[in-house]
């Protein structure tokens, strides 16, 4: 995927939080590349941009509902 593409991608999504906010509901995030970001939430990004990867990961788990190892893999495929 191009750089335009991606950022466009991301642009999309925050929008769609957005809505979400602005509905009073929580977006549903999962492997395959919802949320800011392109895959993590605005929370988990913040978390893991502080440097706090397992509250990252723990948040990332209950936004999704993946198991530790899923969530763990997805945290660390943004921490790169």
């Amino acid at each position: 995927m191009t750089d335009d593409i991606q950022a466009r991608l991301a642009a999309i999504e925050r929008h769609i939080d957005v809505l979400y906010n602005q509905a009073g509901l929580q977006a549903p995030y999962s492997l395959q590349g919802w949320g800011a970001g392109g895959g993590l939430s605005p929370r988990v990004a913040e978390l893991l941009a502080r440097g706090k990867k397992i509250e990252a990961i723990k948040v990332y788990r209950e936004e999704t509902g993946v198991g530790l190892k899923e969530a763990k893999d997805a945290v660390e495929r943004f921490e790169r």
